[in-house]
């Protein structure tokens, strides 16, 4: 029996080619895309169940990641991690639909790629909430050793007073947001910068 693909609407199209801030309206619209992608299968379709069940899991943990409650703050490090596992798990869910041809090659691809958006977001929060060395006092001032691509961040910040790791990455393409962070971990622990916000409202200035 064949089934009809059904197509996202341009709405949900301009918010994939545009892209919009990653908050509780972003995280709505996907899932709510992804039921109705998941509107042409059979309503018994164990798939069909299993992906519902995690995407509602997975939008529910984002709620509480994404709260300013104190009290869920602190957890968030374990409700980002149970959002990761679920998004491993989704991809799996994705990936067996797709091979059965029940889903739009291109709708496939905007799930995949909105769904990793929220992947790499929570990856970076982690990283970020590592705690980190506290800078060493030197009994007496001496220049610190930096990189040819850290002085060029330190230059960066100087013209720009504040900056974010995208930012960052659009000046230097041929570097990969993990080593940027790298360098960055290491500029916070030597005490030239410091570090501002959270989430993906994370950026960076000199140390004042």
């Amino acid at each position: 029996m064949s089934r009809r693909k059904f197509s996202l609407d341009p709405p949900f199209l301009l918010l994939y080619y545009c892209g919009i801030d990653m908050n509780r309206e972003f995280f709505i619209r996907v899932v709510f895309a992804t039921y109705r992608v998941l509107d042409i299968l059979p309503a018994e379709e164990f798939l069909k169940v299993s992906i519902k069940d995690v995407v509602n899991e997975i939008l529910a943990d984002l709620m509480l990641a994404s709260s300013s409650d104190q009290n869920l703050v602190r957890q968030r490090g374990l409700v980002s991690s149970r959002v990761l596992k679920n998004l491993d798990l989704l991809y799996d869910y994705f990936t067996r639909v797709q091979t059965r041809h029940w889903i739009d090659e291109k709708n496939f691809l905007i799930l995949v790629e909105e769904y990793s958006k929220i992947k790499e977001l929570l990856e970076e929060s982690l990283e970020e909430e590592l705690p980190q060395k506290p800078p060493e006092q030197p009994v007496e001032k001496q220049e610190v050793a930096l990189s040819e691509r850290q002085k060029r961040i330190v230059g960066l910040l100087r013209q720009k007073e504040k900056i974010q790791v995208w930012e960052l990455q659009k000046v230097l393409p041929q570097v990969t947001k993990r080593t940027l962070r790298r360098d960055l971990d290491d500029l916070l622990q030597k005490s030239i910068i410091e570090r501002q916000g959270e989430w993906n409202s994370v950026f960076y200035q000199l140390k004042r």
